[in-house]
C-alpha cells in the first residue's frame, strides 16, 4: 500500500531522481533533465512553503515502503478549485498506485476542505491517464489545446498539445 507524505525534506537530488525515472512523454509539461537549478529551487520553496505565485500549493511524495515512487500536487485557483498533477516512476506505473494516490489525495482534500473541485488536464496521447481519472470518478470536461515547451537536445521547442479536461466536485462521494 502506498502512502502520501508531506514532502518536507524534498531536495534537488530527490527531484532529479524522480524525473530521471519518469516517462515524461506522458507528461503535459516536460522538464529538462538534469533539472535547471534556479527553477528547481523555486519549486522546492513552493513545496516547503505551500505557496506558488501567491497561490496555495500542496505537494505530497508518493511512497511505497518509505521509498519515493512519485509525487502528486494541487495548485489552487482563485475560485477555490485546484489543478492536480501526478507523476510516478516508470517501474511503478500500471500497478494501481496512481489510482490509490488520487483517492488518498481526494480524501485529504475532502477532510480539510482544501478546494471545492479538482481539474486534471490530460494529453490525448496519454490514454492511461485519461482512463485513470475516469475510473476515479472525474467527469470528462472540455477539450483543450495548449502550447507547451518540450525539451529537445538541451534546448526547448514549442509544441501544441491537445487533450481533455477532467473534473471532480469535492462535495461528491469518491467513486
Amino acid at each position: 500500500m502506498i502512502e502520501l507524505k508531506k514532502w518536507s525534506d524534498v531536495s534537488h537530488e530527490a527531484l532529479e531522481d524522480l524525473y530521471e525515472n519518469v516517462d515524461q512523454s506522458r507528461c503535459l509539461v516536460q522538464l529538462m533533465v538534469p533539472l535547471p537549478k534556479e527553477q528547481t529551487e523555486k519549486y522546492i520553496n513552493a513545496i516547503q512553503t505551500g505557496i506558488v505565485d501567491d497561490k496555495p500549493f500542496l505537494c505530497f511524495a508518493i511512497t511505497l515502503d518509505d521509498k519515493i515512487i512519485g509525487k502528486t500536487e494541487l495548485s489552487r485557483y482563485p475560485n477555490n478549485a485546484a489543478e492536480i498533477d501526478i507523476v510516478l516512476k516508470k517501474e511503478y506505473t500500471g500497478k494501481g498506485y496512481g489510482a490509490e494516490a488520487i483517492q488518498q489525495l481526494y480524501t485529504y482534500v475532502q477532510k480539510t476542505s482544501w478546494c471545492n473541485a479538482i481539474y486534471a488536464y490530460v494529453s490525448t496521447e496519454n490514454i492511461p491517464a485519461g482512463k485513470l481519472f475516469a475510473r476515479a470518478g472525474y467527469a470528462l470536461g472540455r477539450p483543450f489545446q495548449a502550447d507547451v515547451m518540450v525539451p529537445v537536445d538541451g534546448n526547448y521547442r514549442m509544441e501544441t498539445k491537445k487533450g481533455y479536461e477532467f473534473i471532480i466536485d469535492v462535495e461528491k462521494t469518491f467513486m
